[in-house]
């Protein structure tokens, strides 16, 4: 399992160093969370939502991250209340569905927090085994120059670049 992670580092680093050369990519990433914890320096940093306020413990260790995904899409999700959630909606590749039925299955009632550029974006509760690679992930995002249709184009771009650095190595 470390050599996996090691391999796991080591292929995210050379993806870095080659986004820092002429193809800036900004990276999609997802890290599980909690609402309680310590800030203990390298393994957990306390991040704060945009939108909700919420503050959480991030483990640093990266679960998934945009070489992971396959494509991205706006959606709402109906609530049982009445009302709608907009928010992202992930297709993940045949990684990227083991990592997340991992991610999932060892960390119920913890979060999973997505982040574009290192900025968070968007929070979810991990409620249940997620087996099929879609991901809903509820948006804390928001600007009022770029709708949240412009900026899943934006990540979509952003994934290209990635998919097209993941081709030439």
């Amino acid at each position: 399992m470390k050599i996996l992670k090691f391999i796991s580092l080591l292929f995210i680093t050379l993806l870095v160093s080659a986004c820092s050369s002429n193809k800036d990519a900004k990276l999609i990433t997802f890290n599980v969370a909690t609402l309680r914890g310590v800030d203990t320096g390298r393994a957990y940093k306390s991040v704060v939502m945009p939108i909700t306020g919420t503050r959480l413990f991030v483990n640093t260790d990266i679960i998934l991250y945009s070489g992971d995904i396959e494509k991205i899409n706006v959606a709402e999700n109906a609530m049982p209340m009445g009302g709608k959630i907009e928010g992202f909606y992930f297709t993940l590749n045949d990684r990227g569905i083991r990592k997340l039925t991992n991610a999932t299955a060892s960390n119920m009632g913890s979060y999973i927090v997505c982040s574009y550029n290192s900025n968070p974006i968007g929070l979810r509760i991990i409620d249940t085994v997620i087996t099929d690679g879609r991901l809903f992930v509820p948006s804390e995002y928001y600007d009022a120059k770029k709708t949240i249709h412009e900026f899943v184009e934006e990540m979509t771009d952003e994934l290209d670049k990635v998919n097209e650095m993941k081709r030439d190595l």
